[in-house]
């Protein structure tokens, strides 16, 4: 009876143990999980910061392309309106032709110098139309291969604008995952790990007068066996009894495993500086982009380093303004 109260004494002491170990240990999966998946994160922010790069360059040429698109229609569009402008004064010019025949002119003369005059008409309208058709013609021309520029820049720019947004994405990921590995150390270290010391004092406290019991009462039984035995036991035999080495004593069972190796006591937690849209992660991702590109930060909230930093400089103003008030005292 004895013996079963020890063992099972050692037994609650050994559950409430692993309980706490469990606990921190489900804690700690939790937390290293984030770890996990902030690293995965920072992986993938990291591939695309180089491709939002190697895309801007690349959608500055395109830009660079599109304005000189630009220029080019609005040069040719210029030559368009001002061979337009000639062909309009032209015509108004020929409603100042005098049709009318002057007095005693005689049919032919009347005829001839009607066609003589259409016939220097024409040949100057002609190239002044063969000039405005032709400008036409090269408007529409380098209107046509400018679209295909404008299209692909936009589509460089959209695919760059994805990128960005992705990389923004990712970086605030690995910096909130990051942050909540750090909040979840923060609760598991102080609340289970103190549990499980307090499981272990415990523990200690409990089984410390225990031990010698179990091996009395192991000596005991094993006398007890011996008696029983139908047989003639040896003096050898019952000096072993007091022999706890030789197994009958299990002595196993008043040992403990406190499973310290699956409590992490010591953890570096770091998040990052640069995260979107403060000024260091926007220097470092839009900082050096090409002139001219148009680009939009997805911002990042609730990122705890930020806060502590304007915190801080609070802290300094108020600190500041104290100072300055015992010195005018």
């Amino acid at each position: 009876m004895l013996r079963s109260q020890i063992e099972g004494t050692f037994k609650d002491a050994q559950k409430s143990i692993d309980r706490e170990v469990d606990s921190f240990v489900q804690c700690e999966t939790a937390r290293r999980k984030k770890i996990v998946l902030a690293k995965a994160n920072k992986t993938f922010y990291e591939e695309k910061s180089k491709q939002h790069k190697a895309c801007r360059i690349n959608e500055k040429e395109w830009l660079t392309k599109s304005k000189k698109c630009e220029d080019i229609i609005k040069a040719q569009q210029k030559l368009h309106d001002a061979s337009l402008k000639h062909m309009q004064a032209f015509e108004g010019e020929q409603e100042l032709i005098q049709c009318e025949r002057s007095f005693n002119e005689s049919d032919f003369a009347y005829a001839k110098r009607l066609r003589n005059k259409f016939a220097t008409d024409r040949a100057k309208f002609l190239p002044v139309k063969a000039k405005h058709e032709k400008n036409g013609k090269q408007l529409e021309h380098f209107t046509e291969q400018c679209k295909a520029v404008y299209k692909m820049f936009y589509k460089i720019a959209k695919k760059c604008h994805t990128n960005a947004v992705q990389m923004d994405h990712a970086a605030c990921y690995y910096a909130s995952h990051s942050q909540e590995a750090c909040d979840g150390f923060k609760e598991c270290q102080p609340l289970y790990y103190a549990s499980w010391e307090e499981a272990k004092a415990s523990a200690e406290k409990v089984v410390k007068n225990h031990k010698k019991k179990w091996l009395l009462t192991g000596s005991t039984d094993c006398l007890v066996k011996l008696l029983a035995a139908e047989r003639k036991v040896t003096k050898k035999e019952i000096k072993d009894c007091d022999d706890c080495s030789r197994g009958h004593c299990a002595e196993w069972v008043t040992r403990l495993d406190y499973k310290e190796g699956k409590l992490s006591k010591e953890f570096k937690c770091k998040i990052p500086e640069e995260f979107p849209c403060n000024e260091a992660y926007y220097k470092k991702e839009y900082g050096d982009l090409p002139k001219g590109i148009e680009v939009t930060c997805q911002p990042c909230l609730g990122i705890r380093k930020a806060e502590k930093k304007a915190n801080k400089k609070e802290d300094k103003k108020d600190d500041k303004k104290k100072d300055e008030k015992k010195k005018a005292r």
